[in-house]
């Protein structure tokens, strides 16, 4: 996504975004004092400093109508911390408080990917897609699923609705990217490089990945351009010098 995981970076970036989402979902019954305490976890942990926001979120437990975002966000905390065993517990005590938090559920979704449960994963984003198809989050964690799991074409077809906004970020190309390689759609992974071309921000980890795929594809010299922007950005580590090395 082929890699079986989101990296480290990965998990870290879901966590924040769904723990975010979650945050702006319930902010219409939460008590301002309270609501204020998940806010400071989501930023203690944007920042990096868990216990800090551990701290915060279990003071949020303490209101009844800040407690499911509460537990939701002690679940995406333990995300951070791979302990996954724990998210789950901590996102099903969410949603039992309140069935109605959708990226609580998409998270437990990715848990069950990630500890390699993916029968029960991939029901969990499909029955959030049936309620609700313009679910991006649930239907991204699908289409990434499946591209890990090496159906391509299961993965093409649940990320079709939203093609032109993966278009337009790094884990998006990277999703149709392996897509497309497996498939052995050279055109369409050539199509790709454009919008590769058209970012801002791209970390070295994931140029280096998207160069990988391009020389399993037989594009060394487009490969070669990925590598190269990235190094004028002043995006380099050790696996994208010895990527640059090889070609």
């Amino acid at each position: 996504m082929p890699q079986i995981f989101p990296g480290r970076k990965a998990c870290q970036k879901l966590a924040f975004s769904l723990c975010f989402s979650l945050l702006l979902t319930g902010a219409s019954v939460a008590v301002p004092a309270d609501s204020d305490h998940v806010q400071q976890s989501i930023e203690l942990m944007s920042a990096g400093d868990l216990e800090g926001a551990e701290k915060e979120a279990k003071v949020a437990l303490r209101d009844s109508s800040t407690r499911p975002m509460a537990w939701a966000t002690l679940g995406t905390i333990r995300i951070r911390q791979k302990h996954y065993a724990e998210a789950a517990q901590c996102l099903s005590t969410a949603l039992r408080l309140n069935p109605g938090l959708a990226e609580a559920r998409v998270s437990l979704g990715e848990v069950y990917a990630l500890t390699g449960r993916k029968t029960e994963a991939r029901e969990v984003f499909r029955s959030i897609l049936r309620a609700s198809p313009d679910n991006r989050a649930a239907r991204f964690a699908l289409a990434r699923l499946e591209s890990t799991a090496g159906n391509f074409t299961a993965s093409l077809a649940a990320a079709e609705p939203m093609l032109a906004e993966l278009r337009r970020s790094p884990d998006g190309i990277l999703l149709l990217a392996r897509d497309y390689a497996g498939l052995k759609q050279k055109e369409s992974l050539l199509a790709l490089v454009h919008d590769w071309d058209g970012l801002s921000e791209v970390s070295a980890d994931s140029s280096t990945e998207f160069s990988s795929l391009l020389v399993k594809s037989g594009l060394n010299e487009q490969a070669l351009d990925v590598l190269e922007k990235a190094k004028r950005g002043g995006e380099v580590s050790y696996q994208m010098a010895l990527a640059l090395g090889n070609l």
